[in-house]
């Protein structure tokens, strides 16, 4: 029983992964629901059902199926340069887990320290991807495209799944 409620969860969160690409606000660079999710995984799930649910999502949509952001599929997305999101989204479970469990952090600074990661993986990978190569010009214009845009959004995002997960954990019988 605990196997099929394992599958259950897990194949509930990366459907709404998928969901959240979709919950879009169109704006420059586009807004979605994706982190949230991610965050809200992790902490009804764990690291580990987190992380392979996230790895479901990714997965449909390397083999083509529309669940990134604007309805976008293939290995294609992966290798844009908006792929380091993609690649830096697989990090965020066990960030989140190492600062939150081993470092004994709270849920919102854990939270944040996973969105740094993220970040990071981010401009790294358009400065690889993108070809603008590594200057101090190069990574500042990285993280004003792959960081920045995104702070405030995602720090509402992270504070919601807070919230929720406080209000709904004790439903989740794992």
């Amino acid at each position: 029983m605990k196997k099929i409620r394992n599958i259950a969860y897990i194949s509930l969160f990366a459907a709404l992964m998928c969901v959240g690409a979709f919950i879009c606000v169109p704006t420059t660079p586009p807004f979605t629901m994706q982190s949230f999710f991610i965050f809200l995984a992790i902490l009804l799930l764990g690291t580990s059902r987190s992380f392979i649910a996230l790895l479901v999502y990714v997965l449909l949509g390397l083999v083509g199926l529309p669940v990134f952001s604007s309805f976008q599929g293939g290995i294609g997305m992966l290798l844009s340069p908006s792929g380091g999101f993609i690649i830096g989204f697989l990090f965020i479970p066990a960030v989140f887990a190492f600062s939150l469990r081993l470092i004994k952090l709270n849920a919102f600074v854990s939270g944040i320290i996973s969105l740094v990661v993220l970040y990071t993986v981010s401009v790294i990978w358009l400065i690889l991807i993108g070809g603008i190569g590594f200057s101090q010009s190069s990574i500042s214009t990285a993280f004003m495209t792959c960081g920045m845009p995104f702070i405030i959004p995602d720090l509402l995002k992270l504070t919601l799944a807070i919230f929720i997960h406080k209000r709904i954990k004790g439903w989740i019988k794992l």
